[in-house]
Formats: structure tokens, sequence, C-alpha cells
């Protein structure tokens, strides 16, 4: 539970990049190398949450390998201002995410005496990050093919990334708040 400590900061800092993000779009700058170098950082720190979350020493040591491999992305992007999407470490990324909540849940309905889940944040957490990371595997997996579509396509992706985005939150607001909302 000492994850959920950095969790503030963390949104905190989500916020200032989309307000950033949203000044630079809105001065018609790209935001490609902003949301390169934040997705493979929030990776990063979601897969740090989903060590902590795990019992299995191995599945840690998995988990920290991917957080290093996160963090190579990282620093190459700082190095390559590529212009486009970077479909493929996101799909990577988004395979650490989805093979480490399928593992969490696995590590939970294995064990007879599993904690209440509707009491559980690492939980609601796991549940977030396996929506969003699996929902936009789908979607932004094929981004940089998108580069020529229709506004109509365009905006129908947008609007759809929202919703998963605004169920992502709410399902966090969930992680948060369950110890009191689901109290015996």
């Amino acid at each position: 539970m000492g994850y959920l400590r950095y969790f503030p900061f963390f949104l905190l800092l989500q916020l200032l990049m989309e307000s950033y993000s949203y000044y630079l779009w809105s001065n018609f700058q790209s935001t490609t190398t902003i949301y390169n170098l934040y997705t493979n950082f929030s990776i990063g720190f979601y897969l740090f949450i989903l060590r902590d979350a795990v019992q299995s020493k191995t599945a840690k040591k998995y988990m920290a390998v991917a957080i290093l491999v996160m963090a190579v992305f990282f620093v190459n992007t700082l190095l390559n201002k590529n212009p486009l999407f970077n479909t493929y470490s996101y799909m990577l990324a988004s395979t650490f995410i989805i093979s480490a909540c399928v593992y969490y849940l696995f590590e939970i309905f294995r064990f007879a005496n599993s904690p209440n889940l509707l009491k559980e944040s690492a939980f609601w957490i796991c549940t977030a990050l396996l929506f969003m990371y699996v929902s936009g595997f789908m979607l932004l997996s094929t981004a940089n093919l998108l580069e020529n579509a229709s506004i109509e396509v365009i905006r129908n992706l947008k609007i759809i990334l929202k919703i998963i985005n605004y169920l992502f939150y709410i399902l966090l607001c969930m992680a948060f708040s369950c110890r009191y909302i689901f109290k015996s």
C-alpha cells in the first residue's frame, strides 16, 4: 500500500503534462515528443506500482527488467525527437502492463485466502490499467497508419480515447476511495 503515497504526485505531473500539451496544441505545435516521453515514464511508474502489488519475487524481477527497458525507451525518446507517435514502444509497454496485470489477477485468484477485492486498491488500479492498455493497444498501435485518415475518423478516435480516459480515471478514483465506500 506504500505505492499509493506516490500517486497524487504522479497525477499532478500528469495534469501539468496535459495542460502543457494542450497549450502546445492550441499554439499549433507538436505534442508528439511530450506524449512519447510521458508514455514511457508513466508505464515505468505503473509497473513500479504493480511490482509492489504482486507477491512473487520472480515476477518482481521481471517487472524490474521491464522498468529498465522503459527507462531505455525514455532516454532514446529524449535523444531522438521522432515526429511520429512511438507505436512500437507503446505496444511493448502495453504488453508489459497487460502481462503484469494478468499476473496480479492470477496471483489473487490462485490463493484461497484472497482479499475482499472491493476494498483492495491494487485491484482497482490493476483493473484501470488493464482496461486502459488493452483498449489503447488496439487503438494506438495503428496511430502512425492513420496519419492521412479523414477528419471524421480522427475525430471519432479522439472521442473513443476520451471515453477510455474518463473510465480509466473513474476506476482510479475507486482505488483511492474503495476502503471508504465498501466498509463492512
